[in-house]
């Protein structure tokens, strides 16, 4: 099977392109949704990574969820953060990953991480690209870890949404999901937009030949 990949960059009146065409026996595309954050407002701060998040009713993160936080304006707060207790109101909150909370009162909003099972096979990847697409949304963040069947990390990526990393490996782009054959197994994901839902959009072209 054969891929197109294309780069048009263009500035000063002068435009630069480049096309590759992969070819692969494995296209391996993967598309979810995934919800957009929860706004809410910090409420209580216990201490650095702990405290409660006051959002609205029907926010559907249950104790024990793992959840990613955003500031107002979409960035990435933590990582990784446990909730630990709910109400219908409230998501208590506990030992994230990243910078500190930020004082009492601030708007924290909380992204659970959607967990997408994939099969891929790291060491037969000839090209790979993925994208958080968020409709009319280019500055706000998101996060996409990719694990192997241990849970152990292989890829944190934090970027913008609606760009796309993709890796042309076939022609000297690094590997960034080399597991040293490992295969990937994962992928959690979030973003931080309040007002509208995304997509996880995943290509992995692999060269399967026995």
């Amino acid at each position: 099977m054969q891929g197109s990949y294309n780069i048009n960059f263009s500035a000063g009146g002068l435009t630069i392109g480049s096309t590759s065409l992969p070819e692969a026996t494995t296209p391996n595309p993967y598309e979810e949704p995934i919800p957009a954050a929860k706004a809410g407002t910090l409420t209580t701060r216990t201490d650095n990574d702990t405290g409660i998040v006051t959002v609205a009713s029907g926010h559907g993160i249950t104790t024990s969820d793992t959840v990613d936080l955003y500031d107002s304006t979409g960035q990435l707060i933590q990582k990784d953060v446990d909730v630990t207790a709910t109400t219908s109101t409230t998501i208590s909150i506990d030992a994230g990953v990243g910078s500190n909370l930020p004082a009492a009162d601030a708007v924290v909003n909380v992204a659970k991480q959607v967990l997408i099972n994939v099969t891929i096979l790291d060491a037969a990847i000839v090209i790979w690209g993925a994208v958080v697409e968020v409709p009319g949304d280019t500055t706000s963040q998101c996060r996409m870890l990719f694990e192997d069947a241990g849970g152990d990390d292989i890829l944190d990526e934090t970027r913008k949404v609606s760009s796309g990393l993709i890796e042309d490996v076939a022609n000297g782009a690094t590997n960034s999901l080399d597991n040293s054959g490992g295969g990937i197994a994962t992928l959690r994901v979030s973003h931080g937009n309040t007002l509208v839902a995304g997509v996880l959009k995943l290509i992995s072209m692999e060269d399967r030949t026995p």
